[in-house]
């Protein structure tokens, strides 16, 4: 069984001079609260929803990654294909200096949250130490948001969009056997298709370090069936006014297109809001979506095979009652305590 880095309980490393870096730049021009994750659970959404209200400010770059960066200096992207090819399929919008990072906050230092909302955040020990160092230098109190997703819908939405991506060249399966392989040959942790929905081994990762009243968890389905009330949570535990209703739905945003091949250009239009479109003439984007339907679609990549969707939920049962135990409730996916 593959894991992630186990949750380290330690004090953050004080000799990391990527926070060195960061604790020289003004409070004001740096997130306050973070959208950690879970990947394909939902985040996108909810980052459009906090990015509406007028005290809060999500950069133009969703996913800005910095803080998962060894030292600052690029990211870690062992994987199918080689590095450069992945970095430009995987990171060529995220911060890659903590001038950049500075940048993309600057003009949001006026707004009362400014949301950091890059999910590979949650699997990484790296991430929650630089957090909590950046929040005890400004004094503020950490602000973690987290989204989970039912673990096998998670788990297959993670291959699909590797899959359209480019970036996965076996099936679901073969993807999954290798996975544990993959992990210790030193692969990046995108790839950990399992890893990452093991949720009952990453929320502690924070709920030990900020403690339960600075982390706030919503869960995808429940917010399907009421936007409204999942943002005021959201709102209310952002200590800002929730009165303003969500929009959009939260299903569309972790749905893989059956246009696979599609995602580089979800990912230059949710980067260029709104000027992309202004950018591109509405028929030409139309044509694009139409080409790459026919070139790229794999239509066997559309439907979980039953055989993999039934042992994912049977792997995943442990992981789902364990969750509950951490978020004291329980939780509306199918692997859970009643299977």
């Amino acid at each position: 069984m593959n894991e992630l880095p186990s949750v380290s309980r330690a004090l953050p490393d004080e000799d990391d001079p990527l926070v060195d870096r960061l604790l020289a730049v003004p409070p004001a021009h740096l997130p306050n609260a973070f959208l950690v994750g879970a990947m394909k659970s939902g985040s996108s959404w909810l980052a459009k929803q906090l990015e509406r209200h007028p005290s809060v400010f999500v950069p133009g770059v969703k996913e800005p990654n910095l803080l998962v960066s060894p030292e600052g200096a690029g990211f870690d992207l062992k994987g199918p294909r080689p590095a450069d090819e992945l970095f430009a399929k995987m990171h060529r919008f995220s911060a890659g200096t903590v001038a950049d990072y500075e940048k993309m906050y600057a003009e949001g230092e006026d707004a009362a949250v400014r949301v950091d909302a890059s999910i590979r955040y949650l699997v990484s020990d790296r991430a929650a130490d630089r957090i909590a160092r950046l929040c005890e230098a400004a004094g503020s109190p950490p602000r973690i948001l987290v989204i989970l997703r039912d673990p096998v819908e998670r788990t297959w939405s993670h291959w699909q969009m590797h899959r359209a991506m480019g970036i996965e060249p076996l099936d679901l399966a073969a993807a999954l056997a290798a996975e544990e392989a993959r992990m210790a040959d030193g692969w990046s942790d995108d790839w950990a298709y399992k890893g990452y929905s093991r949720y009952d081994r990453h929320l502690p990762r924070y709920l030990d370090r900020f403690g339960r009243g600075c982390v706030h968890v919503e869960i995808q389905e429940e917010a399907v069936a009421d936007p409204a009330a999942a943002m005021a949570r959201v709102f209310a535990f952002l200590g800002l006014d929730p009165t303003l209703a969500a929009q959009g739905d939260p299903a569309k945003a972790v749905r893989t297109k059956k246009r696979t091949g599609s995602s580089e250009i979800e990912q230059v239009a949710q980067y260029w809001r709104p000027g992309w479109r202004k950018a591109v003439p509405r028929p030409l984007r139309q044509a694009a979506w139409r080409f790459l339907e026919v070139v790229n679609a794999r239509s066997g990549d559309r439907q979980m095979p039953r055989d993999v969707r039934a042992a994912l939920a049977a792997e995943f049962r442990p992981t789902v009652s364990a969750t509950e135990d951490l978020l004291g409730r329980p939780l509306p996916w199918a692997g859970g305590r009643q299977a």
